[in-house]
């Protein structure tokens, strides 16, 4: 990459002006970064600029450039504060970036002469990356300031020694010019060291709702068979923030680190992060596992071990103990409502109800709780062993609840069946002789209190139907 001395101060007052910007502010009680990333491609293709700039505030896109709307934008609502308390910030940043583009349309060029690609009608790209990354205490960590071209390393800057480093033989010629100019080299030092470190501050005070917030993972420990007679565990942690958070497979409080392998950290769209660990165990000695986890969000760090999925038989369960419930409280309701109304009827009309019914209706239920009962206990006390023994004993339990409902609801049935049949004979007994009152009747002509005299016994109405004993108005 053949850059002029104008090109690469271009290049760093370019680097220094995009990242001034808002206030001082919020101290980070986790580790922050601010990174820059600029992108050149040899030609556009379908959704991809030619050439695009984006802002990362720990790993969060907050400002964005690119050739095709040739505009510095805001990607986060915090970042508009920053053009309401500098009217010219998005202006000036604008201008500087256009000038970035057409410099790195030119270094484009003179690379692909430099790996005689200059007849390739293939896609090449050079990217330019540079930030700094900060610790707990608000101190450097590190600090970035490198090149890449068609994604291997070209040129990089090493901070310690304030030297630069060719990652290629093609970076030579723009290492030894660099080194040349040590203005430079210092001038990129003092960025990564200090005008980095405190614009990060300032985006962090303008974003602190978002940046510096907590998002307390969701976790899940799960389990799959694997290879002689082994299984894997993983240990899943979803929807976290910020990104660093520490996840450790421990055997009897031991780090198995070196056992492990880990998916990394995933983001997700809301600006959260998943990751995952899993390690390979016996299955005899999966009890001694547990997954560790420690991020800013949690008090104390999560022990999480694995433990047998809950099955769909829960769910029959709970269903079954409600619908029993609500059968039970339904029939006590009937069987005090017929209660009450046999001791309300009047002597001379023939029983409708029975104690019986009601006691066969809650012997009945209580059959059916007993049995809902049975399944419930098997399950708390963790029979299944496996999945495929977790599958079988469910089906079980099941197939089992329902043949001893249907028993009980067969033996009812019979039952019930066997009292109507009685109290139809009763029934037709009753219509051949009337129903006789517990109660001796009154003498004759003997009067009531208030003055009612009481009818003959037998005596007969018209149409020659036998009058039930009735008070009528004394003449």
């Amino acid at each position: 990459m053949d850059l002029s001395s104008g090109e690469l101060l271009l290049l760093l007052g370019v680097a220094l002006l995009l990242a001034a910007a808002g206030c001082f502010g919020a101290s980070p009680s986790s580790p922050h970064s601010l990174r820059y990333f600029h992108t050149a491609l040899s030609e556009p293709g379908p959704g991809l600029p030619q050439f695009s700039i984006v802002g990362y505030v720990d790993d969060q896109p907050f400002t964005k450039y690119d050739s095709v709307r040739r505009n510095f934008v805001p990607l986060v609502p915090w970042m508009e504060e920053v053009g309401k308390e500098d009217p010219q910030y998005w202006e000036r940043n604008t201008q500087m970036a256009q000038s970035t583009e057409s410099v790195f349309r030119g270094n484009l060029v003179t690379l692909r002469e430099r790996f005689n690609q200059q007849n390739s009608t293939g896609l090449h790209t050079l990217q330019w990356m540079y930030g700094c990354e900060v610790g707990p205490d608000g101190r450097l960590r590190r600090g970035h300031y490198q090149f890449a071209y068609d994604g291997e390393d070209f040129l990089a800057f090493d901070r310690e020694t304030v030297r630069w480093t060719a990652a290629v033989p093609q970076a030579e010629i723009s290492r030894q010019k660099l080194d040349m100019r040590q203005d430079i080299s210092q001038r990129v030092k003092d960025y990564l060291e200090g005008t980095c470190v405190e614009w990060l501050r300032r985006y962090l005070a303008y974003g602190n709702e978002t940046l510096l917030r907590t998002e307390r993972p969701t976790w899940r420990v799960g389990r799959k068979k694997g290879h002689d007679g082994q299984e894997t565990l993983f240990c899943q942690l979803c929807g976290f923030y910020p990104k660093e958070i520490e996840v450790t497979w421990m055997k009897d409080g031991e780090d198995r680190k070196p056992e492990t392998m880990s998916g990394g950290d995933v983001p997700n769209l809301d600006g959260t992060y998943n990751t995952w660990l899993s390690i390979d165990v016996d299955p005899k000695e999966r009890d001694r596992y547990r997954c560790q986890v420690e991020h800013d969000s949690l008090l104390e760090p999560l022990v999480l071990a694995w433990e047998e999925p809950a099955s769909h038989l829960d769910l029959i369960v709970i269903i079954m103990i409600i619908t029993g419930l609500f059968l039970l409280v339904v029939s006590i309701l009937v069987g005090v409502f017929a209660f009450r109304r046999k001791w309300n009827v009047k002597c001379y009309e023939a029983e409708s109800t029975s104690y019986l019914d009601l006691i066969l209706s809650i012997v009945a239920l209580i059959l059916l709780v007993v049995s809902i009962l049975g399944v419930v206990i098997a399950f708390c006390r963790k029979l299944l062993k496996s999945d495929e023994e977790a599958s079988a004993s469910n089906s079980g339990l099941i197939l089992g609840s329902v043949g001893v409902n249907l028993l009980v609801v067969f033996i009812l049935d019979v039952v019930f069946a066997f009292r109507r049949k009685l109290l139809k004979s009763d029934e037709e007994a009753s219509e051949k002789q009337p129903p006789e009152c517990d109660a001796e009747p009154l003498p004759k002509n003997q009067t009531l209190e208030g003055g009612v005299e009481a009818l003959p016994k037998n005596q007969t109405l018209e149409g020659g139907v036998e009058a039930p004993p009735i008070l009528v108005p004394e003449a």
